[in-house]
């Protein structure tokens, strides 16, 4: 396996705006031309980076990141790894958007409030 380690996949300017007042526009780059580009060299992995132009969130990378993980929660070795661990995965229908978010902020509390008792020990 080949990674490469920072990318950006960029959608159409009509179709995420990119933050105003820049001096250009980055062209669009599309996912499925960075993985025609990369095959030749054996690069079949990315890290998604969120670009600066978009902001604090371009909903084309967060899509792009649920759709990745509705594939990867698919998958009967992850879900057997989970499992083992001592994690359940969510219902599909729970597996993105707000009910993600609130998962996570859950667990930010939850681990938190675990780790600083541990700490005051």
């Amino acid at each position: 396996m080949r990674c490469d380690s920072h990318v950006h996949v960029v959608a159409p300017a009509t179709e995420h705006q990119q933050i105003r007042g820049r001096t250009f526009l980055v062209a669009p780059a599309p996912l499925e031309a960075l993985e025609r580009l990369a095959a030749p060299y054996g690069v079949d992995h990315f890290v998604i980076t969120q670009p600066s132009f978009y902001g604090t969130t371009s909903d084309d990378v967060v899509k792009r990141l649920e759709d990745a993980l509705a594939v990867v929660l698919k998958d009967p070795a992850v879900a057997g790894r989970l499992g083992a661990l001592g994690a359940s995965i969510p219902p599909v229908d729970k597996q993105a958007g707000s009910h993600m978010q609130e998962l996570v902020v859950r667990e930010i509390g939850t681990w938190t409030d675990i780790l600083m008792g541990h700490a005051a020990q």
